[in-house]
């Protein structure tokens, strides 16, 4: 009778599991491309790391995106970018400024939200999607062209983890294949309600 118990629990369990990995597994890239398309509002972490030659520079940021309200951009404890209408309003807690300027000058910080590499995957006639395993997880890669003209930012690469729809890391390539800039993601939280006033600038 106890043998059957536990022959009966350990197949409990191991159903358990396989209905488990079923409910999580592999999204297609169509699935992928959708959820993404149709965040409206996120919150996230992003470390931008910059790789030159003679030095690596890193920015430790805080995103939020609202689809109607704008996006920010804190930028250690010092610098706030609010983007909105094709502007960016600056705050430079550090020297006492604030400042506007066209969104066209920003040829980095912008590529920091996930929703101006979709919006530039709906533009770029190259873009490529392919999976790739990394540490244990399998990601959907998008790569595509950044249309700058700029030889140090030639290439990026958004890592879209396959089964949760997480973003993970972006890596930016120059015309030569090397990694000139690295975005990494953390406690990204997509759909949430975020306040007003983080953009607004005064």
């Amino acid at each position: 009778m106890r043998i059957l118990k536990k022959i009966f629990t350990i197949a409990l369990v191991l159903l358990s599991v396989i209905a488990l990995g079923c409910g999580r597994k592999q999204k297609s890239e169509r699935e992928v491309l959708e959820y993404l398309k149709n965040i409206q509002s996120y919150k996230c972490k992003a470390t931008i790391n910059i790789l030159n030659n003679k030095q690596a520079i890193q920015y430790k940021c805080t995103a939020f995106y609202d689809e109607k309200l704008g996006a920010r951009l804190e930028i250690g404890e010092d610098r706030i970018f609010i983007y909105k209408d094709n502007w960016i309003h600056v705050s430079d807690k550090a020297s006492g400024r604030k400042y506007s300027i066209e969104e066209s000058f920003d040829n980095l910080y912008y590529l920091a939200f996930v929703n101006k590499y979709i919006k530039l995957m709906y533009t770029n006639e190259d873009t490529k999607y392919y999976v790739q395993e990394e540490s244990g997880r399998k990601y959907q890669l998008i790569e595509l062209t950044i249309p700058d003209n700029n030889i140090n930012m030639a290439k990026a690469v958004l890592y879209v983890d396959a089964k949760t729809l997480v973003p993970g890391k972006i890596m930016i390539y120059d015309n030569k294949d090397k990694e000139r800039i690295r975005i990494n993601y953390s406690e990204f939280a997509a759909n949430e309600k975020l306040d007003s006033n983080l953009f607004n600038f005064q």
